[in-house]
């Protein structure tokens, strides 16, 4: 009977042995995966960080190059109201030009006709 209690407890602490070294090996696998997991984690938090950044960059340029357009558009639109009234005030001048030479070509003519 002793020796079947020996054996009992012997397999008993066999079986709590393995049962140990199962456990341990996979809290090893669990911490290594946990790792990883975090590792993962992390960076996809930086990657998230960076593309935000590049968004709010990428945003400023576009707020600032809709700026820049819309100074310039507004220049080039003063410019152009400049040019029209530019020339209006040409056609109204040559208009002056072109009647006043006219009568100044129609009153030559006459004048040489009443000459001749």
């Amino acid at each position: 009977m002793t020796q079947t209690y020996i054996y009992v407890a012997a397999a008993f602490g066999a079986g709590f042995l393995i049962a140990w070294i199962i456990r341990t090996i996979t809290i090893t696998q669990i911490r290594k995966l946990l790792k990883g997991t975090q590792g993962y984690l992390e960076s996809e938090k930086l990657m998230k960080e960076t593309l935000h950044k590049e968004n709010v960059l990428a945003h400023q340029m576009k707020q600032s190059t809709e700026l820049d357009l819309t100074r310039k558009l507004k220049e080039q639109n003063q410019l152009n109201k400049v040019l029209d009234e530019n020339i209006l005030l040409l056609q109204k001048s040559i208009h002056r030009t072109t009647s006043t030479g006219r009568c100044i070509s129609r009153s030559v003519w006459r004048g040489r006709a009443g000459s001749g």
